[in-house]
């Protein structure tokens, strides 16, 4: 795999049909391996994934909020990081409202920033 994002796609897009009996041996350990993997990795979905794409990252929205799930997961990557964001609609009691709107304006808004660089040493004590 190239890289985080291709490896998650590539699993989210194996499905069972691709195991027949024609399947040549030498992939049917490769496809098993994605179901399983796909099976303890994947969050809840049950009202859908949808594909994110923006300008610096690509990546993957759990659960439509229109749905009103408990929580909606979005995994962001980009060549050298990645990013993860719970949505919480249902939390101890609260229940916070977020649209795809929401979502869509806060994935919008996200941008690289440059590798983190120490300031210098520098003494906290001043001279009297």
């Amino acid at each position: 795999m190239q890289s985080d994002y291709g490896l998650v796609s590539l699993m989210l897009e194996t499905t069972p049909e691709a195991m027949t009996f024609r399947t040549p041996q030498r992939r049917q350990g490769a496809i098993m391996a994605m179901l399983v993997l796909k099976a303890m990795a994947t969050p809840p979905a049950d009202s859908g994934i949808f594909s994110i794409h923006t300008g610096e990252f690509d990546g993957f929205q759990y659960q439509d909020p229109q749905a009103k799930p408990k929580s909606v997961l979005v995994d962001l990557f980009a060549q050298d990081r990645g990013l993860e964001f719970n949505f919480f609609l249902s939390y101890k009691g609260a229940t916070p409202q977020f649209s795809q709107a929401d979502i869509n304006r806060i994935v919008r808004t996200i941008h690289k920033v440059a590798p983190y660089a120490p300031v210098k040493q520098a003494s906290l004590t001043q001279a009297h």
